[in-house]
């Protein structure tokens, strides 16, 4: 039970079956080790080193990459990749997310709750966390009910603010024929200029 079975060469042993299984003796314990000093690849394509290899290199493991950067990563392309980084950080679209979930690309990030709530939480128990939206063009908010509280109900100070126009339009659309305008100082009931 203690024999080894040795398979040496100077350059690389190459096994070549239909079907091929590494087993242990044991059915409930023993260990099974493959160690490399390099790269350890496992790869189901037609050839070594082809486009949808299993890497392991430096404690990374990378899945369709030859070079995985992070802890894991999928995919080789940075704009296509996911990865966790060793830190917990994940990145989709990147290869170094600058958070703890990262998502850069040109195609809409959708979160869908179905029937349950869909939650952003600056904290479960800090009162000085911040959610912030940002977009470089508009961010658009659709709900059959929309609330805007502050948290606490007693004080707070909620605060809209606009470097142009902030208009309050109860219209079927934006723009309509009864929106409140603020502007400028001055506020309009039914008109877009109040003067």
């Amino acid at each position: 039970s203690s024999s080894d079975l040795q398979l040496a060469a100077a350059d690389r042993i190459d096994l070549f079956a239909g079907r091929m299984t590494l087993s242990t003796s044991s059915t409930s314990d023993g260990e099974l080790k493959l160690v490399s000093k390099g790269s350890l690849i496992l790869d189901t394509s037609s050839s070594l080193g082809g486009s949808a290899p299993i890497i392991m290199n430096g404690g990374n493991v990378g899945i369709g990459v030859t070079n995985p950067l992070q802890r894991l990563q999928v995919n080789d392309t940075a704009t296509a990749a996911f990865v966790v980084t060793s830190a917990g950080q994940v990145g989709i679209g990147t290869t170094s997310p600058g958070g703890l979930l990262d998502v850069i690309g040109n195609s809409s990030v959708l979160m869908r709750a179905g029937q349950a709530a869909l939650q952003l939480s600056g904290g479960a128990t800090s009162t000085t966390a911040d959610i912030q939206l940002a977009a470089a063009d508009r961010i658009d908010l659709f709900a059959g009910s929309l609330s805007l509280n502050t948290s606490s109900t007693t004080a707070g100070t909620m605060q809209l603010i606009s470097k142009g126009s902030l208009i309050l339009d109860t219209s079927s659309s934006l723009g309509g024929t009864a929106p409140i305008i603020l502007q400028g100082g001055n506020v309009g009931i039914g008109t877009t200029s109040p003067g």
